[in-house]
């Protein structure tokens, strides 16, 4: 695909203005315009189909900040926020949202089946693991593995972790303070009074293995 030169330059320079002010540091514009100079009229395109790309690494320079991008959207002119017509898929009847919502093309990879055949629900919360303490059998809905802990760890959410581990995970005293904290006030605590010392039974389990078998130790113990 053969694009005019003064037509491309034009485009180039347009893009360009936009990054500039969406990305202040430059990085993005440096980036763009040495791609330019080696890009195809057809890869040149296909950039504008797709979407232009921008380099905004966690903890770089780049800082995207999205109120500075609604104006910038404002001053080019492009409508964000929209309302729209949505057809129920059972009753086939086709309404306007009361509301405008802020309409946007976003990439986004898939973690997990999003099957419904495969979700799972817990059926109440009372059938529990006599090893762990942990819900078992209808009462599990889900669990946390390893990797996905580590991510969490590596990631900084050091509270849910705590949640998951301690108040969700076995801690039968922690997990009845949770749900009354839950109760109570509608937000769930796990830094309560009375349940500082408290640990998962699974630890205590661990504990009681080993002395059985004459091995003394401390697992669970404060």
């Amino acid at each position: 695909m053969k694009v005019q030169p003064a037509l491309r330059k034009k485009a180039e320079a347009d893009i360009i203005a936009i990054v500039s002010d969406v990305d202040k540091s430059g990085k993005n514009t440096e980036l763009l315009k040495k791609a330019f100079k080696t890009m195809s009229d057809a890869a040149f395109v296909q950039m504008l189909e797709d979407g232009v790309p921008i380099y905004a690494p966690v903890g770089g320079p780049t800082k995207i900040d999205y109120k500075r991008n609604i104006k910038i959207a404002k001053k080019l002119g492009l409508e964000l926020e929209q309302r729209l017509w949505i057809t129920n898929p059972k009753t086939g009847l086709t309404q306007r949202t009361r509301y405008a919502h802020v309409i946007l093309r976003l990439p986004y990879r898939r973690q997990t089946q999003m099957i419904d055949k495969k979700l799972s629900v817990a059926k109440h919360d009372k059938i529990r693991d006599k090893l762990t303490g942990q819900v078992t059998g209808p009462s599990k809905a889900s669990g946390v593995s390893f990797p996905e802990a580590y991510v969490m760890f590596s990631s900084g959410y050091d509270v849910s972790l705590e949640e998951f581990l301690h108040a969700r995970g076995g801690n039968e005293k922690l997990q009845r303070a949770f749900y009354q904290s839950i109760r109570d006030t509608g937000n769930g605590r796990i830094r309560l009074p009375g349940v500082e010392n408290t640990a998962a039974k699974s630890t205590r389990t661990q504990s009681a293995i080993f002395k059985a078998i004459h091995i003394g130790n401390n697992i669970g113990g404060k």
